[in-house]
């Protein structure tokens, strides 16, 4: 626990047991600090203007004093909420001080439950930029923070589709012209589902110059990291220098006998003539497979599978005809 913290909990224990004191002791216990830090506490909160008082004797301690005690304040967390933002607007005022002060002295006098319930929801409040008058927030969405309540919103994205989503609120954001509330969208009816795209395929090699070379060659950096793009992904070419980066043993140089990497090309066969003079190992000659891609199959200088295909049946030409090539 920081200090402003135990500041606040030492005025909420002297709270619940006021106006009868508590040991120095006993608070020292309670919080696990000195009895020393237990009076620098007390010393700054005496000089911050809180009525805390020392009562001699066996059986004294510290003590709020009763005749400036305020009675338990049944505020619910948003009103307290609106109340430290409003003081907080005093910041870089002659006030601010004092409006610190009243801040502490508010949460003191507040049951323990809604206090808890006011800091958490102050957690997730937060203010951009100087002090301004925002415009207002419907009041269904503003409670909806603090209730923990779903929101059923109709939603158009950029693209102008509209679809209804199930927001959970988390944090409400404030900017000197707009207020802003974050959420997770679970769905709904119109419930969008996440995507996933491969953006690039890595190959591990002892030779980034020569495999970088090839694929170059074969689709139409520096000694450690090449990248061959093509219109749909990226085909990344690392050293084994940058295995380490991973984690010891991530992967290994000209290893691979399972992954095939494979190419969407207009003509396979035209692809083939052009691999004839260069290319290290064409594993099988353009075939039409059964599920109607006419295929080529080589290895990289590395020993990696490369599928090249081109669809000729009308199934397979509707299947990839949204494919960039």
């Amino acid at each position: 626990m920081n200090r402003t913290d135990r500041l606040y909990a030492l005025v909420e224990q002297l709270c619940v047991i006021a106006p009868r004191p508590r040991s120095g002791r006993w608070l020292a216990d309670r919080f696990e600090v000195s009895l020393r830090t237990i009076e620098r506490d007390i010393n700054a909160l005496q000089q911050a203007g809180t009525p805390v008082w020392t009562e001699p004797g066996r059986t004294g301690g510290y003590c709020l004093d009763p005749s400036r005690t305020l009675p338990p304040i049944n505020f619910t967390a948003p009103e307290a909420v609106a109340m430290a933002v409003a003081l907080e607007n005093m910041a870089g005022s002659p006030f601010q001080q004092a409006a610190q002060t009243a801040l502490r002295k508010l949460l003191a006098a507040m049951q323990t439950g809604d206090a808890a319930a006011a800091r958490e929801l102050a957690a997730r409040v937060h203010l951009l930029g100087p002090a301004t008058a925002r415009p207002p927030v419907p009041a269904l969405v503003a409670d909806a923070l603090s209730a923990r309540r779903v929101l059923r919103i109709a939603y158009q994205d950029r693209d102008g589709a509209r679809t209804t989503r199930e927001i959970e609120p988390l944090p409400y954001v404030g900017t000197p012209t707009h207020w802003f509330l974050v959420g997770w969208c679970r769905g709904g009816l119109g419930k969008k589902r996440n995507t996933m795209n491969l953006v690039s395929i890595r190959i591990i090699t002892d030779n980034v110059a020569t495999l970088a070379s090839f694929y170059e060659q074969l689709t139409g950096g520096n000694e450690h990291f090449a990248e061959v793009r093509t219109s749909s992904t990226t085909l990344a070419i690392g050293s084994t220098a940058t295995v380490a980066l991973f984690g010891p043993g991530f992967a290994r140089a000209a290893d691979n006998h399972s992954a095939i990497l494979e190419f969407l090309v207009d003509d396979v066969d035209l692809e083939y003539r052009k691999l004839l003079g260069w290319a290290t190992t064409i594993v099988n000659e353009p075939t039409t497979l059964p599920w109607g891609n006419r295929s080529l199959l080589l290895r990289d200088p590395d020993g990696n599978h490369i599928n090249l295909f081109t669809p000729v049946t009308t199934e397979a030409v509707e299947k990839f005809a949204s494919f960039p090539k």
